[in-house]
């Protein structure tokens, strides 16, 4: 029985396919934002990092209301600052 190579070869774009399609799937959004994969991610983890910390903090004061009085907002204003006002200026000047 002789080999299908048609079909390899079909298989073979079917997962060139596949790849891209994932691969544009991981890198699409971070595009937008003029990052890599891995500068978005990074980026990622520190808001998560720093989101964490205000949530602690919120938690902390809900017990003890006279601690951490504006941590956790001031915290969130921050990383809203960083997140989307500075990163509209930045795409705002040339080469941003």
């Amino acid at each position: 029985m002789r080999p299908n190579y048609a079909n390899n070869f079909h298989a073979g774009f079917a997962t060139v396919a596949a790849m891209n399609t994932i691969k544009h799937a991981f890198t699409a959004h971070p595009a937008t934002v003029g990052e890599t994969w891995a500068e978005h991610a990074g980026v990622a983890f520190g808001f998560a990092w720093r989101l964490q910390l205000a949530a602690l903090a919120a938690l902390v004061h809900a017990v003890f209301p006279f601690l951490f009085v504006k941590t956790a907002s001031s915290r969130i204003s921050d990383l809203h600052g960083r997140m989307v006002v500075n990163r509209v200026r930045d795409r705002a000047r040339p080469g941003g």
